[in-house]
């Protein structure tokens, strides 16, 4: 089964490539990109008008421009140590949770499926797992040094079905209707624009398609809500010391605790026009598991 095919005309540059391919981008083919992503209530432009272009970096408020530079910066300076810092983080839960988002997005041999924020490849291998080569995989990632990773762990794996292509979830270069599933863990958070985000998520989605999301939530009971937190204080420490690194990881810790609630993301998916929403806590509301439906009448 051949990769999904790119787009051109895209706002922004992009590099998409086959497993077994050097990182060289290729010529894009013509496609119409109008959308819903530029019309609606969520559009870019009613979106502008609305409200400010300011975006959370953390605590900070900064331009689109910034936090893409600075989210960027970030992944780039932990990306040999992300695997090993997320099973010291968690303290290997984060593996039980990816597992429970291929489950709970119902992914079936055959389905084409974009992973987006992929990064390392480690929920892209347990979908090649799931599909088998009967599918089709793509990782879709801003950061190539992450990309670059992921692609190794899946060579290794023996995929030869997975295409990989380096892009922003807001200016993602595939046609409507591409997809049968999109699984994006620990990076909806990280997104500039998290509204023209799932716009483009539900354009490239096959009518009848889902996003499942796994994403840093904040428990509801109080106890537990304090003692997480207090856990979460240590990542920056332990940044420090494994990678020598210690914002990249106040960032990451921050970004959490200005995240959305579970309930705002459920409305966020609904008001981007997808059905079936519903999300469901993991380990007391430490992660949640978010899943939303495109209409077969799309």
């Amino acid at each position: 089964m051949a990769p999904p095919q790119e787009t051109a005309e895209l706002p922004r540059n992009f590099v998409f490539f086959k497993l077994s391919e050097t990182l060289e981008p290729q010529k894009a083919m013509k496609d119409d990109l109008s959308s819903s992503s530029n019309t609606g209530p969520n559009s870019k432009k009613n979106r502008e008008e609305n409200c400010s272009e300011e975006f959370s970096f953390g605590f900070e408020k900064v331009s689109a421009s910034t936090k893409q530079k600075r989210v960027n910066t970030v992944f780039t300076s932990v990306a040999n140590e992300y695997d090993l810092m997320n099973d010291l983080m968690s303290l290997g839960t984060h593996r039980l949770f990816k597992r429970m988002l291929i489950e709970v997005s119902g992914i079936n041999p055959g389905d084409q499926i974009l992973d987006l924020a992929g990064g390392t490849g480690d929920v892209a291998d347990l979908i090649y797992r799931t599909v088998g080569n009967t599918g089709q995989i793509t990782i879709a990632d801003p950061n190539l040094q992450m990309i670059e990773i992921g692609r190794d762990r899946l060579l290794d794996a023996g995929a030869c079905n997975v295409s990989a292509c380096v892009c922003a979830a807001e200016a993602l270069p595939f046609r409507a209707n591409t997809f049968d599933k999109i699984t994006l863990s620990f990076g909806f958070r990280n997104f500039t624009d998290q509204y023209q985000a799932f716009s483009e998520m539900r354009r490239i989605l096959q009518p009848g398609g889902s996003v499942t999301i796994l994403e840093f939530t904040k428990p509801k009971a109080q106890l537990l809500k304090n003692l997480y937190a207090q856990y979460r204080s240590l990542w920056p420490k332990l940044g420090a010391f494994i990678t020598g690194d210690k914002p990249s990881y106040t960032y990451l810790n921050d970004s959490i605790e200005v995240h959305l609630s579970q309930e705002a993301l459920v409305e966020m998916f609904r008001d981007a026009g997808f059905v079936n929403c519903f999300y469901t806590d993991l380990l007391g509301g430490v992660a949640a598991i978010h899943k939303g439906t495109k209409p077969i009448s799309d």
